[in-house]
């Protein structure tokens, strides 16, 4: 993946240019910067819980889908996420998110 442009790259590489934490969260090379004094274990902790939390079918489907389309002409990647969306519709999952908020409570997805 290309996920700084050129410029930036050769700057770094032939100019030895550092990348700084905010500089790599800027050209979205990492998703968080955990600022001096605050715990990286406590941050990590409290992602993982958020992805934790989430239906693992379509989780693994998401982060299938952005590895695939990534590489897909877009059409072809519309055509697999609505491929995919149209499999996960019919699990206990989607049933139980859809009950859940219909109760006002928290899902509990069991990956099926």
């Amino acid at each position: 993946m290309r996920q700084i442009p050129h410029a930036v790259a050769m700057a770094m590489l032939v100019g030895g240019e550092e990348l700084t934490a905010a500089d790599a969260h800027r050209w979205g090379l990492v998703s968080h910067v955990v600022v001096d004094g605050d715990s990286v274990l406590t941050a990590a902790r409290n992602y993982a819980q958020a992805i934790a939390a989430r239906a693992p079918l379509a989780t693994q489907a998401t982060k299938e889908l952005a590895l695939r389309a990534h590489d897909l002409p877009l059409a072809d990647g519309i055509r697999l996420e609505d491929t995919m969306v149209r499999l996960l519709q019919d699990t206990e999952d989607a049933a139980e998110g859809i009950a859940a908020w219909r109760e006002g409570r928290r899902p509990r997805y069991t990956g099926r």
